[in-house]
């Protein structure tokens, strides 16, 4: 009897010695699990934030585009112009009466009257841009219309880096900034579509854009020809980035634009 009731014992401490075990293994388990997310926490946060900063921006960007006021005459000095008007209505009304902004090419940038509104809208994005030189960004107007798939409007700017091969066991490149031309601005005729433009775009790993839809309308005298488009105002920026070069431009099509 004694004999019995010394291995019930011996069974019961073993089962409190189990039962400690397991409670260590899941309160280590949760100590790490903790240390884990607070070690990464504030990290998390500031990316949060970061993000929100630059979604914020490229939305306060469109809206500066479409409530900015021009001269609507090719002074362009809106403390001496006779009438002014929002710059996405000045676009509108450039497009109503051949389809396209400006009398040029879409990849050109003309400075003759016909030209005035897209010269405005390339400098305003330009210049509210300004404060952020340490990102390239993109402004398209895209038609969506259907069976379309071309672009009204595409303007883009890239940082200009330089690049020097370092010598070691393994090949790497150090870049920096071209100081005698830190960047450049393109205007673009993408041929192949959107598609192609977002495969160039999507090189960089961190985007944040913002897009409006609107509808553009061509005069025509023909009740079968299409007169209303459906276009989709698009601006993204990112960290300026050596994965998007200048290199990539050549499928889009682009011509520089003299500073």
């Amino acid at each position: 009897m004694l004999q019995f009731g010394n291995k019930l014992k011996s069974k019961k401490g073993q089962a409190a010695i189990t039962d400690a075990l397991f409670f260590l293994l899941i309160i280590v388990t949760l100590s790490v699990l903790l240390f884990r997310y607070s070690s990464t926490y504030g990290t998390r946060i500031e990316k949060a934030s970061n993000d929100l900063y630059f979604k914020d921006y490229t939305n306060s960007v469109l809206r500066t585009i479409f409530y900015t006021s021009v001269p609507l005459d090719f002074n362009l000095d809106i403390r001496q112009a006779r009438e002014t008007d929002y710059l996405m209505t000045q676009i509108k009304q450039d497009f109503y009466a051949d389809g396209k902004i400006g009398s040029t090419d879409i990849n050109t940038l003309g400075t003759t009257y016909n030209d005035i509104a897209k010269y405005n809208l390339f400098h305003t994005v330009k210049a509210t841009m300004y404060p952020l030189k340490s990102h390239d960004y993109v402004f398209y107007l895209y038609d969506q219309t259907q069976n379309n798939d071309t672009f009204f409007y595409f303007m883009i700017k890239l940082t200009n880096f330089q690049c020097t091969s370092i010598s070691g066991p393994t090949k790497t490149m150090s870049c920096s900034v071209n100081p005698d031309e830190p960047e450049t601005y393109y205007l673009c005729d993408p041929e192949g579509g959107y598609s192609q433009v977002r495969s160039i775009i999507s090189k960089s790993p961190t985007i944040f854009s913002s897009s409006v839809p609107l509808s553009f309308i061509k005069y025509t005298s023909s009740a079968s020809e299409q007169r209303e488009f459906l276009t989709i105002a698009t601006f993204a920026i990112w960290p300026a980035t050596t994965d998007i070069n200048p290199d990539d431009l050549d499928l889009l099509n682009c011509e520089e634009v003299e500073n």
